[in-house]
C-alpha cells in the first residue's frame, strides 16, 4: 500500500530509527490512505510517524500532549522543520509541543500549514486549535523563534475530515465561494516570517489563504497579472469570487463574510483599492488625469482587489494585452496618449490605472475605503488619528470622513515597517 515515503534528512536522518518507520495496525485501519510521499527536514533527529518520536526522549517514549490524540496520526517533526506530503483526502490537523520538550519562554513554536498560520504552542503539551486541510499537496512547517533544536519538539496530528460541501449557487460573494489569494515569492522557509501579520490576522478571522508563487522570482506583471490569471483559472470550481491581497503588508481587520457583504453592496464586478499618492508615475500631467476627490483618494493602489472570477480573468487578460502593446516599438492609435509613460508598463499598478482611465472594464475605485484602506499616506497614529478611529475592542477601523469600515488594511511603503505591527497589535490581530 502506498502510504508513506521517507527521504533522507537533516535532510532526514533515517539512521536515527532502529527500524524503518511504520504505522501501527490500529493507525492503518483507522486512517486508510490519509497521506503518502512524506518528506522534508527537521531540526533534530528524524521524522517519526505514529508512535515513533524520531529521536530518543528520556521522559516520554511516544507523542503526548494534553489534547487527546485518539483518531489522529502523529508526525514528529522537531522544529525548525518543514514537511511535504500528499493528502489523499481532507484532513483536520493541529500542532503541539511534545510532553518531553523543555519549556523555554523565549522559544514558542509556530505551526503553519500550506503557508497559513495555524497557531502557537509555548511549552510541553501545549497545542493549537484544529485546522482543515484539503486533499492534495501539503506543506507543514514548525517554526522556532530561537534554539529550537534544544527545546521545540514539535509534532503534527492529522485525522480524516469530511469532504467539502459545495456552497449553493448564488450571484453574490460569500465566504464559502470566495478564494483569498496572495503571492509569496520567497523561499518556502521564509514565508512564515514574511507574511506573519497577514497570516495571524487571517487565522483570527477564520480565513484560509491560497498562497501562490512560492520560490519564484517576483515580477509585477509576470506575478500579479499573468501568473495571477493562471492561478485564478486553476482554483477549484466552487470559487466564484476572488479577493487578492499583497503578502507582506496587508492585514484583515474583519472576517471574509464582512468583506463579501461590502463587495456585494458595491455592486460592480471588480473593486480595487485607492490611495492619496500617484504611484509609480509622479508626473503632474499623469496625476491630473485622475478626477479630484475631497480626501485626495484619487489613484489606484493594486495591493488589494476583489472581483467576480470570470470578470477578473477577463480583466487580467486585458492588462496583459495593454502591457504587450506598450512594449511595441511604435504606439498604436489607442495608446498614443499613453506613450510618454510607457516606461512604467512593467508595473501592474500602472496597468490598472490605465484600465480605470480607459474604462476597459467595469472597475470600482474604492475611494471611500469601504472595503480597502491604504494606510501609507494617511495619519498613522493609533489614537487621535485625524482620518481613522481604531477600536481595540472590536478590532475594526472606521474611516471618519466616509464612515467606511474596511475589511483589509494595506500598509504600503514605509508604513509597512513603521506602523503595521502597531496597528495589528492595537487591533488584537497579532498571534497570541
Amino acid at each position: 500500500m502506498k502510504y508513506l515515503t521517507l527521504m533522507s534528512t537533516h535532510e532526514i536522518h533515517t539512521e536515527a530509527f532502529h527500524d524503518a518507520p511504520r504505522l501501527s495496525a490500529a493507525a492503518v485501519s483507522s486512517h486508510p490512505n490519509l497521506f503518502h510521499d512524506l518528506r522534508g527536514h527537521v531540526g533534530r533527529g528524524a521524522i517519526g510517524v505514529g508512535s515513533v518520536l524520531g529521536f530518543h526522549d528520556g521522559l516520554v517514549n511516544r507523542p503526548l500532549c494534553r489534547k487527546s490524540l485518539e483518531g489522529f496520526i502523529t508526525i514528529s517533526a522537531h522544529a525548525t522543520s518543514m514537511l511535504r506530503l500528499t493528502l489523499e483526502r481532507p484532513a483536520s490537523a493541529f500542532g503541539f509541543v511534545n510532553a518531553g520538550a523543555t519549556f523555554d519562554q523565549r522559544n514558542p513554536v509556530e505551526f503553519w500549514a500550506n503557508y497559513n498560520y495555524v497557531g502557537t504552542a509555548r511549552g510541553p503539551c501545549d497545542f493549537t486549535d484544529e485546522y482543515r486541510l484539503e486533499a492534495g499537496d501539503c506543506c507543514l512547517q514548525a517554526v522556532g523563534a530561537g534554539t529550537a533544536a534544544q527545546s521545540g519538539h514539535s509534532v503534527w496530528a492529522l485525522a480524516p475530515a469530511s469532504a467539502f460541501e459545495l456552497p449553493p449557487t448564488t450571484n453574490r460573494a460569500t465566504d464559502a465561494n470566495t478564494a483569498v489569494l496572495t503571492i509569496a515569492a520567497f523561499p518556502a522557509a521564509q514565508i512564515p516570517r514574511q507574511m506573519a501579520h497577514l497570516g495571524y490576522s487571517a487565522r483570527k478571522h477564520g480565513i484560509q489563504i491560497c498562497v501562490r508563487g512560492m520560490g519564484e522570482k517576483y515580477s509585477h506583471v509576470e506575478s500579479k497579472v499573468r501568473h495571477a490569471r493562471q492561478w485564478i483559472d486553476e482554483l477549484p470550481n466552487r470559487y466564484e469570487y476572488v479577493l487578492y491581497v499583497d503578502c507582506t503588508d496587508t492585514i484583515f481587520a474583519r472576517p471574509l463574510s464582512d468583506a463579501c457583504a461590502i463587495f456585494n453592496d458595491i455592486g460592480i464586478p471588480i473593486a480595487i483599492g485607492a490611495e492619496t499618492m500617484c504611484y509609480p508615475v509622479g508626473d503632474l500631467a499623469w496625476r491630473d488625469r485622475f478626477p479630484p476627490h475631497n480626501h485626495n483618494q484619487r489613484w489606484v493602489n493594486a495591493g488589494m482587489w476583489m472581483g467576480q472570477r470570470a470578470a477578473l480573468l477577463k480583466a487580467l487578460g486585458t492588462l496583459t494585452e495593454v502591457h504587450e502593446l506598450l512594449k511595441q516599438p511604435v504606439a498604436s492609435s489607442d495608446f498614443a496618449d499613453l506613450w510618454n509613460w510607457r516606461n512604467w508598463a512593467d508595473d501592474d499598478q500602472f496597468l490598472w490605472q490605465i484600465a480605470l482611465l480607459k474604462n476597459f472594464f467595469p472597475l470600482y475605485l474604492d475611494r471611500d475605503s469601504r472595503l480597502f484602506l491604504n494606510v501609507a499616506t494617511l495619519d498613522r497614529r493609533l489614537t487621535d488619528n485625524i482620518d481613522c478611529e481604531l477600536d481595540s475592542t472590536s478590532g475594526m477601523v472606521t474611516v471618519k470622513w466616509s464612515g467606511g469600515r474596511p475589511a483589509i488594511l494595506h500598509f504600503s511603503a514605509e508604513a509597512n515597517q513603521h506602523c503595521k505591527q502597531q496597528w495589528a497589535g492595537y487591533l488584537g490581530l497579532i498571534a497570541p
